[in-house]
């Protein structure tokens, strides 16, 4: 029981500790153009037909 005690009070610091000073830079932003090119418009629609097979159970005709 105590050294339960101790591994709880340990996991608590460790998160409320953790990462406080973490700058995140993004990589998955799209542009305000993107979709206006072929390419891009159907790269939006490939994802969400992909979306849509994982949804359904991976029905393919």
């Amino acid at each position: 029981m105590k050294n339960l005690r101790f591994l709880l009070w340990g996991l608590a610091l460790a998160t409320l500790t953790g990462c406080v000073d973490l700058d995140e830079q993004l990589v998955g932003t799209v542009t305000t153009t993107y979709f206006s090119t072929p390419a891009g418009l159907e790269a939006a629609v490939d994802g969400d037909y992909a979306q849509l097979r994982d949804f359904f159970g991976r029905e393919e005709s």
